[in-house]
């Protein structure tokens, strides 16, 4: 166990991780207890990411109504909580990255570890683009990260494949511009596609960059396959009941991914009916020797992180394993005001006490 969490630990410095979730407006399920309000879920959601520690994080269906607001709460309370899991004194702090778009239902955003460099940012339809600098001495590498939120409904399968294709010609036309460089591309988000849209999907570049579907690559584990299962999750009350895979990331070139799995697939503690949302997010951990050739292990750890990582081994090997999994805390806010790992009166020190009663 203690060697398969040093390995997951090396994989913060060794991989590109990320987290996409469709947060359905941070709006609580129709299951939830009175009194559990949106900056409640927001707060359980953002122990996820706590948990998850991700590169990068990409989101769909923001609220529209004090965005902003929103937007600064996630990435500073995330900031706030995600310590190294071997040694608290590393943070890992986000930022967001600067372009964002409303699409049919909400904003997509993308947040990014703060010593993450984005180049630029642009809007493509219903997507955010971050072009990430990766580079390292003479090597110039590149990840352009999409967030998506496709067009819904079964009977918009061809306008969903145009999206992605209009994100595709924009990745390639700016790859023009230095074509020495290494690139990757994970575009990554709430597609709404059902199964029969995969091919063609893979298929939309017209240079003949055939996308990967990253689950596929993953060997399909059949536990992460759903992303909205309704039999299960009854976040909206009389739902039909039914599964689909409508969350996906996709790359270019095909990456294996180190680990995948789902988040916030786990109810509420103690509530069996309560989940984060009507979708599953999804983490993926893409080995950076796999993306760029001319990588290096751990060629981006400082010599403090090393020295640290040396004298935490130790330590790390009597963590438990499940804290890696993106799963919920046993001390998630609850409105009763029990002993959580974020409450209101904390985020007291992130915002004022009248930004806190307007989001409540």
């Amino acid at each position: 166990m203690g060697e398969r969490l040093s390995e997951a630990l090396e994989s913060k410095h060794n991989d590109f991780e990320i987290v996409t979730f469709n947060v359905s407006g941070f709006d609580p399920s129709d299951k939830a207890e009175t009194g559990f309000e949106a900056v409640h879920n927001m707060m359980w959601f953002c122990t996820l990411i706590r948990n998850a520690l991700p590169t990068a994080f990409c989101l769909q269906e923001l609220p529209t109504s004090r965005t902003c607001a929103y937007s600064r709460v996630v990435y500073e309370t995330v900031s706030g909580l995600c310590s190294d899991l071997a040694n608290p004194k590393l943070r890992y702090k986000y930022k967001e990255v600067l372009a964002e778009v409303r699409s049919h239902c909400g904003f997509v955003k993308i947040f990014v570890r703060s010593d993450i460099k984005v180049l630029k940012s642009v809007v493509v339809g219903p997507c955010v683009i971050a072009k990430i600098d990766m580079s390292h001495e003479k090597n110039k590498r590149y990840v352009y990260l999409a967030s998506a939120h496709l067009a819904p409904h079964k009977e918009y399968a061809s306008k969903r494949n145009e999206q992605m294709k209009q994100v595709v010609d924009w990745i390639e036309q700016d790859q023009e511009s230095e074509p020495d460089a290494e690139t990757c591309w994970i575009l990554a988000g709430d597609m709404n596609m059902r199964g029969a849209e995969t091919a063609s999907m893979k298929k939309v570049s017209s240079r003949g960059s055939k996308l990967s579907d990253a689950w596929e690559a993953a060997g399909k584990p059949h536990e992460s396959r759903f992303t909205w299962d309704s039999k299960r999750n009854k976040y909206h009350q009389n739902c039909f009941e039914f599964t689909c895979r409508f969350d996906r990331i996709f790359t270019f070139p095909q990456i294996k991914p180190r680990r995948f799995h789902l988040v916030g697939d786990e109810p509420y503690p103690d509530r069996d009916d309560q989940y984060v949302s009507d979708h599953f997010g999804i983490f993926a951990s893409f080995p950076k020797t796999d993306m760029f050739p001319s990588f290096k292990i751990n060629e981006h750890m400082t010599e403090e992180e090393r020295r640290v990582r040396a004298s935490s081994s130790v330590r790390a090997t009597q963590s438990d394993e499940t804290s890696l999994k993106s799963k919920p805390d046993v001390t998630l806010i609850k409105p009763d005001g029990d002993v959580t790992l974020m409450s209101v009166k904390e985020m007291e020190t992130l915002m004022s006490e009248k930004e806190i009663e307007e989001l409540i």
